[in-house]
């Protein structure tokens, strides 16, 4: 065999080593690469409501929860923050508001928003959060329940993932690879949260 033949064995068992590593270790990791994409994230409603003007009262969006607790607790506040101004900008309610912490359950958020005067909150899971570097896709689950704070049911439950592939190259000649990062989990989760609050949003 070829001392070139080797080495391009020897490189694909190394790439798949660290391959196997990442996909056992999976979970949820961040990145800082930002660029562009181009997909579309999978949305499925689970529970849709036939009120019709459901929008005409106040909303409570409370940070979302995590789907590890490796994750910075910003993140939650951070994708609350992007629903609230989400909303806003759409003019879709008569009033929206952040309650500006984490409930631990329904309940907590249910008492809480009797309290504030909401009719409606917003609750949000992140349930994957995977960032995939130059080896595997990036990929991003999540979910959002609307709930009635009068009768406390669940009357609006919709989730989405969206996964995004790596984009490599190499040289062949030395046997190199020039890999390019896969997008951020967070550019993920922006995407796939727009898409759920335009579905939301549209009814």
């Amino acid at each position: 065999m070829s001392e070139s033949g080797t080495i391009n064995h020897s490189r694909i068992a190394s790439w798949g080593s660290l391959l196997l590593i990442v996909l056992i270790l999976g979970g949820c990791t961040t990145s800082n690469s930002h660029f562009g994409l181009n997909a579309d994230p999978y949305v499925r409603i689970i529970t849709r409501p036939d009120t019709k003007n459901l929008w005409a009262g106040s909303v409570g969006i409370f940070n979302f929860n995590l789907c590890n607790s490796r994750l910075p607790d910003k993140l939650g506040g951070e994708l609350a923050q992007f629903t609230y101004r989400h909303l806003l900008r759409h003019q879709f309610a008569t009033l929206v508001e952040l309650a500006g912490r984490h409930a631990s359950s329904i309940e907590e958020a249910v008492d809480l928003a009797t309290q504030k005067g909401y009719q409606l909150i917003l609750l949000g899971d992140l349930a994957d959060f995977f960032y995939g570097g130059q080896i595997a896709n990036s990929r991003v689950s999540m979910s959002l329940k609307v709930i009635d704070v009068r009768t406390g049911i669940t009357i609006w439950y919709i989730s989405g993932r969206i996964e995004a592939p790596y984009e490599e190259s190499a040289d062949y000649l030395f046997f190199v690879k020039e890999g390019k990062d896969a997008p951020s989990p967070r550019l993920l989760s922006a995407v796939v949260l727009e898409k759920l609050l335009d579905v939301l949003i549209g009814g």
